[in-house]
């Protein structure tokens, strides 16, 4: 949740921290590695 807050708000960085520890948990690991990808998209742009 955390992560996705800061995707919104455009705080790239601090959504990228935050999906990378989602992804330790097993019911959280497919969206977060989704929405990395997605993070790591819009650094490119």
């Amino acid at each position: 949740m955390m992560g996705y807050c800061a995707l919104q708000m455009e705080k790239n960085e601090m959504a990228k921290r935050a999906f990378q520890k989602a992804i330790h948990f097993p019911k959280q690991r497919k969206t977060a590695k989704g929405l990395l990808k997605h993070v790591s998209y819009l650094k490119e742009r």
